[in-house]
């Protein structure tokens, strides 16, 4: 395959990256997994800068990577090497570099500019995640792309600014079980 035709490959498989955000963000809700669940719950009780440190874990997506390149090494004998690992390689440039960053960054990001901060994108993006831990667990699934829950009729638009990151002691309005419920019922 030549480079150019490679870089389309690379591109779907970006492409299916972000898809494959959705879904599993989609599955961790559907299925109550307990670590996902501890992430919504510390949201209330951490700071924000401990927040964000403690959702990245690379040995997690490391493994899922390896083992997902294990199944598709079959593939290899039939398509070749190129076109596979340019697939895998960017479902992993979007589910370990850009979704870790971005997910990161939106809990914690004192650090960048106050332009930036203050952009209405930037507002909107970052206020689609914080309406998915404030109010919406069984929403707003994709952190890095909001445009697929609009597509996927799982969007819920932010209810206002969230420029100000929550307060360590800021508990869930109403039910304090509410957040649990909404996230084991997310469908």
């Amino acid at each position: 395959m030549e480079g150019s035709a490679l870089s389309l490959v690379f591109l779907s498989g970006w492409a299916n990256g972000v898809l494959l955000e959705w879904f599993l963000h989609w599955s961790m809700h559907r299925f109550s997994m307990g670590f996902h669940i501890g992430h919504h719950r510390e949201f209330f009780h951490l700071e924000s800068k401990t927040v964000a440190r403690n959702t990245i874990d690379p040995r997690l997506d490391i493994g899922f990577f390896l083992a997902l390149l294990a199944l598709a090494s079959p593939l290899m004998l039939w398509l070749g090497w190129a076109p596979v690992l340019c697939v895998w390689g960017g479902l992993f440039w979007h589910m370990v570099i850009v979704y870790e960053l971005c997910h990161a960054l939106i809990h914690y990001d004192m650090f960048l500019p106050r332009y930036f901060r203050e952009m209405r994108m930037y507002g909107w993006w970052k206020g689609c995640h914080f309406e998915h831990h404030f109010h919406e667990p069984a929403r707003n699934f994709s952190v890095t792309c909001p445009w697929l829950d609009v597509l996927l009729g799982t969007y819920a638009a932010p209810r206002g600014s969230y420029s100000a990151l929550p307060h360590p002691k800021l508990k869930p309005k109403g039910d304090e079980y509410a957040l649990e419920r909404g996230i084991q019922e997310g469908s």
